[in-house]
This record gives C-alpha cells, structure tokens and sequence, in this order.
C-alpha cells in the first residue's frame, strides 16, 4: 500500500552540490552597501570593502582595518603611468552563479588605460585586470600602496635559522 503523505523529494548528489556551491557563491558575492561595495569572506572570517580610496580588509563585525590597498600606477619600471582615481561600480559577469542563477559581477575600478577588477574566489580575494599593455614586450608590473605608510619594506620579516 502506498503512503497517503508525499514522499520526500530526492535530489541527486550532483543538483545538491550545485545549489550548495550557489548558496556559498552568494555569500560571498560583492554587494553595494551605505554607499560603498562590501564582498564577506565567511570561511576567513572577514569584510571587504571597495571605495574610491581604495580596498580595505577587516574582521567581520568588528572596527579597525587589517589590511588597506589602492592602486597608484602600472607600467614598465622606466614607464609607469600614475593611474586616475576611480569610482568602485559592479561591472561584468564572473565565470559563477549566485543562489538564484543569477550572474555574480565583478566589482571594477575603471582607470580610464586600465580596469582594474576584483571577484571572491572560493574563500578568497582575486585582483585582476584586462589592462591594455604598455608598448613593449616585457612584464608590465602594478605599483599600489598600503595605507599607514606600511609597505614592502616594513613587512615582518622571518627570522633566519
């Protein structure tokens, strides 16, 4: 004899990671917030927030900046170009869907030469750009800064052994 109740709705395993990578995918989407962009890294434990002065990491729920970045320059070391200050705006689609199936944006800084973009990856921050190269053929690197006057030379170093 059959149950009078429906039975329960059984999802394949594949359909079931799928909505499960959906729902972690819009967790950790960029979204306008109070004016400005904010991406939550819950496996990290942290907030990012993306405004004109630049990208900012701190622990979620909680005051003070760990980390602070802007992009200042690219180029060639005998050419680099200063880059023009730019307004943070949601811009083209990443590779992945939120919960809804919607496409998950990037978060862009168009420089005007050079768009600079930002995506959450896994439990993770991704800095790119599909900039247009400098003439020539060598490596063209970026120049950004941290705030507080913290740079390259004021990392902490590990002690030899």
């Amino acid at each position: 004899m059959t149950p009078a109740w429906p039975r329960p709705l059984r999802l394949s395993l594949a359909p079931q990671e799928q909505i499960t990578s959906r729902l972690g995918v819009s967790a950790r989407a960029i979204y306008g917030a109070d004016g400005r962009f904010v991406a939550q890294l819950p496996r990290l434990g942290l907030t990012t927030s993306f405004t004109q002065d630049g990208v900012e990491v701190q622990p979620a729920g909680q005051g003070g900046s760990l980390l602070r970045l802007k992009t200042l320059a690219w180029g060639r070391a005998d050419r680099m170009e200063t880059v023009r200050p730019a307004t943070p705006a949601l811009g083209a689609c990443s590779a992945e869907q939120d919960a809804m199936g919607d496409c998950v944006q990037r978060l862009e800084y168009n420089h005007g030469d050079m768009t600079e973009w930002w995506v959450t990856v896994n439990s993770a921050l991704s800095r790119a750009g599909p900039w247009t190269r400098p003439h020539g053929a060598r490596p063209h690197p970026l120049r950004g800064g941290c705030a507080d006057g913290v740079g390259p030379a004021q990392r902490r170093r590990r002690p030899a052994h």
